[in-house]
């Protein structure tokens, strides 16, 4: 990926987030250190390690218990899905899970859906700043529906912001926003434009939350989809994991390097349904050249992630499901494709890779460990999905069948 395409566009589709901002709209240096810091503080918390790990899992089994309930009839995964893949960074923002059904947790996942819905990069406003000002001044487009999501989201992070000032304790670090306020308090006098800003972390807390938890969710539910539309490869799946993992423990991450078909699987899903397709907007900041064409600076840029995952020039029949191409020909060996870009290119691509690799890989063997998944009688999936920020299916159910 070219330096010249690092930026973000000027006026960012989240500016009307009133005095929030967020390093996933920031540049030059600004980015940087708001990049580097939050990478920094979540390695230091566990990210991508076994502290994480058991984190994860425990909030995997909270699912697993609530899924058993409905004992193989019927059920909407997504309504216990959303809220446990957001505990997974929510833990990290704030130190805490919360509750599936908590007031807070509700309203923070509601208000979170809402702004992203808005704030995809294939709005018309994001493309055409000016438009953003109509929508607010004249209340078009469930303004009054987004107003208030903004009003629940910040008020929510205002308190969590107050609570975490007033508790901080400089020699014990619980989380990100812990890590932030340090940071912010040792630089505010020494640095007057310093980018550790209350603002900031305003912005920051619900990007962080809102990228990673609503991408792993996305694949997670397309995994269980195509599973249950692909029996032959549900089975072989299982059959992976009884024979690696047995039926005394649950699935854990170090199992992914003996768990080459489920793998191969993961990746065909992410290629199938790339579940991000609209890549965020970029900015050119000098001029460059991509094959064979002018890119002047200043120019908004925009990179389908779908498209290169569909193209014949780089997979054989692109419009089917076929895990074996990320597999060599015996079958034993993982297969890497450079145009396998789910989580994009460059210096701006997803600084949360190593944490949703984890998750999905978590989610999908241990619910695939405890589970049989079938469609529920006489209904199936057509796989068509809604675009977004993310691509996630239509609604659907899913019968969750105990596996003995």
């Amino acid at each position: 990926m070219q330096r010249a395409f690092l930026g973000r566009p000027p006026n960012p589709p989240n500016h009307l987030l009133q005095d929030a901002t967020s390093f996933s709209v920031s540049n030059g240096i600004v980015w940087q250190e708001q990049k580097r810091f939050a990478l920094h503080v979540m390695r230091d918390l566990g990210f991508g390690k076994t502290r994480m790990e058991v984190h994860i899992k425990e909030e995997v089994a909270h699912l697993l218990d609530e899924l058993e309930e409905f004992q193989g009839k019927p059920a909407n995964v997504r309504r216990y899905l959303a809220p446990s893949t957001s505990n997974n960074i929510s833990a990290l923002v704030f130190g805490r899970r919360l509750d599936y059904h908590d007031p807070m947790r509700i309203h923070l996942d509601t208000s979170i859906t809402e702004l992203i819905r808005f704030f995809r990069p294939t709005s018309l406003h994001a493309w055409f700043p000016w438009l953003k000002t109509l929508l607010f001044k004249f209340k078009l487009f469930d303004y009054d529906k987004l107003q208030q999501a903004i009003e629940h989201l910040l008020k929510f992070i205002d308190k969590e912001i107050d609570e975490h000032e007033a508790s901080l304790d400089p020699n014990s670090i619980r989380d990100y926003m812990d890590g932030f306020l340090l940071q912010l308090k040792q630089r505010e006098y020494r640095e007057p434009n310093t980018s550790f800003t209350r603002a900031m972390l305003k912005g920051n807390a619900p990007s962080l939350i809102g990228a990673g938890s609503t991408t792993v969710r996305a694949t997670v539910e397309w995994t269980l989809l195509t599973m249950a539309a692909y029996q032959d490869v549900q089975k072989r799946i299982q059959a992976e994991i009884d024979e690696v993992v047995g039926r005394e423990r649950m699935p854990c991450w170090a199992d992914n390097t003996q768990l080459i078909y489920t793998q191969a699987v993961l990746m065909e899903v992410q290629r199938w349904k790339t579940v991000v397709p609209i890549n965020l907007l970029r900015y050119t900041t000098e001029d460059a050249v991509v094959g064979g064409y002018d890119v002047p600076e200043g120019m908004t840029v925009i990179a389908n992630l779908n498209a290169v995952h569909n193209d014949p020039e780089y997979w054989d029949e692109p419009h089917k499901f076929k895990p074996e191409r990320f597999l060599t020909d015996d079958g034993k060996e993982l297969v890497k494709h450079e145009s396998w870009i789910p989580f994009t290119l460059g210096k701006r691509a997803c600084p949360g890779e190593t944490l949703a690799n984890v998750e999905v890989f978590l989610y999908a063997t241990n619910i695939l460990h405890k589970f049989h998944i079938k469609f529920p009688e006489g209904k199936r999936h057509n796989f068509q999905g809604r675009v977004g920020a993310t691509f996630e299916p239509l609604p659907y159910e899913l019968c969750m069948i105990p596996r003995i």
